[in-house]
């Protein structure tokens, strides 16, 4: 490969936000990017994360904006302090935890040039990480979202099993990601085979900085790092393939129109 310019750059002092459902390699990209982009900031859920902010705001309890405000002013300290740092104007922050915040982010930093992208991964792997780590298995649901009062499936939300809930909040969460980002990419694409036309495509839609094609050939490397440390008990050890059969359906039941929008599949595929 040359040093030929594959893509080229947008406006300096960007400010780039990916947001996701979780489980979905939000710290992986962001470790990637940080190799790459040298010339950003590259944080992974950073202190003041905005969790509760952005459950307040799907649940209602938090108008919007309340939540404009807080999130200016919680994100312009935390990018001005990073920036007297590390002297970098790009800021790129990678947050599942953003995702129900995706409607107010440009409004609460109006006079920047700012970019929502976003990145899933499929149902079903993703069900099987969130159950290894153990999604809903405390006594109290609200450690993770719930549905709002009111929607069919709260009603019968006590009924049903962590995998149903599982799915569930891959479901919405997803949801919402197509909602608010300018485009949405996965997880699969960026680590798989193909992976280099596919972080080409990433990084021309993207527009962080100037690449020479040279420049891409580190994240061949870089895609096989591990950036997770397994620390928990593992659960499901078993593939979703090897599921049996029911819990298959209780997967598809829920998930299986997402599943179809982003391409994933069909129940019977």
């Amino acid at each position: 490969m040359g040093d030929k310019k594959v893509i080229v750059a947008a406006p300096k002092d960007n400010r780039y936000f990916i947001i996701s459902p979780g489980r979905a390699g939000t710290k992986w990209l962001a470790w990637i990017l940080s190799r790459l982009l040298f010339d950003y900031t590259v944080l992974h859920e950073p202190p003041l994360c905005l969790e509760s902010l952005a459950n307040g705001r799907y649940y209602g309890s938090i108008d919007k904006d309340e939540a404009i405000n807080e999130l200016r002013n919680l994100r312009e300290t935390t990018i001005s302090t990073m920036f007297y740092y590390t002297k970098r104007g790009g800021y790129i922050e990678v947050n599942n935890h953003l995702t129900a915040l995706g409607g107010d982010i440009r409004e609460a930093f109006p006079d920047d040039y700012v970019r929502i992208l976003g990145l899933v991964r499929d149902g079903r792997t993703f069900c099987r990480s969130a159950l290894n780590k153990g999604f809903y298995r405390s006594r109290r649901d609200t450690d993770y979202m719930i549905p709002r009062r009111g929607t069919p499936i709260f009603e019968k939300w006590k009924e049903l099993t962590n995998l149903q809930k599982c799915a569930w909040y891959w479901t919405e969460k997803c949801r919402m990601t197509r909602k608010y980002s300018e485009r949405v990419f996965k997880l699969e694409d960026l680590s798989g085979v193909d992976y280099y036309k596919h972080w080409v495509d990433f990084l021309q839609f993207c527009r962080f900085r100037s690449f020479g094609e040279w420049e891409l050939q580190d994240i061949d490397k870089m895609r096989v790092v591990r950036v997770n440390k397994v620390n928990y008990k593992r659960r499901e050890r078993l593939l979703f393939k090897d599921w049996a059969r029911e819990r298959q359906e209780e997967f598809w039941e829920i998930a299986g129109e997402e599943m179809k929008v982003l391409g994933y599949g069909e129940r019977n595929g």
